[in-house]
């Protein structure tokens, strides 16, 4: 990002934008789909990676609010892209099983009783340790079954998706 900023006065904001998407996104979406659990520490990290990106795109000061710059750019904020790429990925592996190995790490819920209300299509496996817990396919059945089953059942699951997390109302942790 620093090496970019020298070239920011011959680029257009239109360049510039696609510089951050294809330099920067690609890292961030990486680091929340493997370190499902972050630190504060490396999140507060990943969230200023992006608001430099957005300082980058626009030209904006160091003490300059990047809110409603980014938002004006249509994308979202760290939090909700760490819900977003997992999400997708499930949904990708459980609806075409497109990866044979990740496809295998999630298994339906097999209850021998009858439940009451909505059932959670994914079980959860037993976590003895705190890595287990931050993994992704634990945390992606909770991200999955905490979503309702019209979301689920979308043809534009990434549309639906990303609508109902920029609307708010996903959990904020998963147990």
């Amino acid at each position: 990002m620093y090496r970019l900023r020298l070239f920011r006065k011959s680029t257009t904001l239109e360049l510039r934008k696609h510089l951050v998407q294809a330099l920067v996104f690609p890292i961030l979406d990486y680091c929340y789909l493997v370190f499902a659990g972050l630190s504060a520490e490396i999140s507060a990290i990943l969230d200023r990676l992006l608001n430099y990106g957005v300082r980058f795109v626009f030209g904006l000061r160091l003490d300059e609010h990047v809110t409603a710059y980014r938002r004006r750019l249509g994308w979202m904020k760290c939090e909700k892209r760490r819900n977003h790429f997992p999400g997708c990925l499930t949904y990708k592996v459980l609806s075409s099983r497109v990866s044979n190995y990740l496809a295998n790490l999630f298994s339906a819920n097999t209850s021998s009783r009858p439940d009451r209300g909505d059932v959670m299509p994914l079980a959860i496996p037993r976590r003895y340790t705190v890595t287990l817990d931050k993994s992704f396919h634990v945390t992606a059945s909770y991200l999955w079954n905490s979503l309702s089953v019209k979301i689920r059942n979308q043809p534009s699951f990434k549309t639906a998706f990303k609508t109902y997390i920029l609307t708010d109302q996903l959990p904020r942790h998963h147990p």
